[in-house]
């Protein structure tokens, strides 16, 4: 959908029909930016999300937590020390679908629903992405992105 708007030149429509932040009318520097939530939330880890901006084009993007003791719930999973469910997929792959959606995508649009879960965009993700977003917006904002309120996204 979003190639077929921009195919027609009708990109802003597109996004304020499929909700979400299309990266190409932004202005990015390029660079690597972090974003790391200022409180640990309620199972002990704070969000990090890092985004690195090449030739004006988002080119990698992660997310992770950590605990205060440095432990990373990416490792967590791939260990199977941190499990929320036996028939999903994995916390780590999850993430790793989330963040490479970004990079295919070159924005959330179409992304997540108004409560902060992916939409059918990404069938193997049943996690909460509100910190991720917000971790991005965040990492968008020290790369010079101007995000409208309008499509600001409310964790």
């Amino acid at each position: 959908d979003q190639a077929l708007a921009r195919a027609r030149g009708d990109e802003e429509s597109m996004e304020k029909s499929s909700g979400g932040i299309a990266f190409g009318e932004m202005s990015l520097k390029d660079g690597s930016y972090f974003w790391q939530a200022e409180s640990f939330d309620s199972s002990g880890f704070k969000d990090q999300v890092s985004l690195t901006v090449a030739e004006g084009a988002v080119t990698s993007c992660s997310w992770d937590c950590e605990k205060e003791d440095g432990t990373r719930k990416s490792i967590l999973s791939m260990e199977g020390k941190y499990v929320m469910r036996e028939d999903g997929a994995p916390w780590h792959e999850q993430a790793e679908a989330v963040a490479g959606y970004v990079v295919a995508r070159q924005g959330t649009v179409g992304l997540a629903d108004a409560n902060g879960y992916a939409q059918d965009a990404i069938a193997s993700v049943s996690i909460n992405i509100s910190p991720f977003l917000s971790g991005l917006e965040h990492c968008l904002a020290q790369a010079g992105g101007n995000i409208s309120e309008e499509h600001a996204i409310k964790p």
